[in-house]
């Protein structure tokens, strides 16, 4: 069974959420490849936790989830505009099952981020989805694309951005 990266995870703030078994539902439906499977889940959700750990208010449950369940309704790993979209309506079946714990607030955030995480340009004035969506272009290295820090959301994102390209 697959197990969380460990960066700071705690799993008081996943509840009563397994985590586990929203990453082998993720699994079970993603169509996508190999750029946009697990390995690129885990990066998203170190990405994520640690861009947490440098912006004010960010919910990391959401942050987690979102690393697991951004890409998961991809249909191959080339274009596939529609897949955020697809992902965000896909959270709906799994909302009183796997994602039951999430409050309303979260489950919004979770879906907003899914939706758009591909076409979002400009801060959404929600840090947990821009940290969401800053948390995957900083793995855009994967398909040789540095990340460019004028694309981040979030503060932390622009400086990790310029410090690490």
């Amino acid at each position: 069974m697959y197990e969380t990266t460990g960066t700071d995870f705690n799993d008081d703030y996943m509840g009563n959420i397994k985590l586990n078994d929203v990453i082998h539902y993720a699994l079970s439906q993603f169509k996508g490849g190999v750029v946009h499977g697990i390995t690129h889940w885990k990066n998203v959700e170190r990405n994520g936790l640690q861009l947490s750990e440098k912006t004010e208010g960010v919910n990391k449950r959401v942050v987690c989830l979102f690393a697991y369940l951004h890409d998961h309704m991809r249909t191959w790993d080339g274009y596939d505009n529609s897949h955020g979209p697809r992902a965000a309506e896909a959270l709906i079946d799994i909302s009183s099952t796997l994602l039951s714990d999430l409050s309303e607030e979260e489950f919004e955030m979770l879906y907003r981020a899914c939706k758009i995480h591909t076409s979002q340009t400009e801060p959404t004035g929600n840090p947990t989805i821009d940290c969401c969506i800053d948390a995957d272009r900083l793995d855009l290295p994967r398909v040789g694309i540095t990340p460019d820090p004028e694309r981040m959301l979030t503060e932390a994102g622009k400086l990790l951005a310029e410090e690490e390209w």
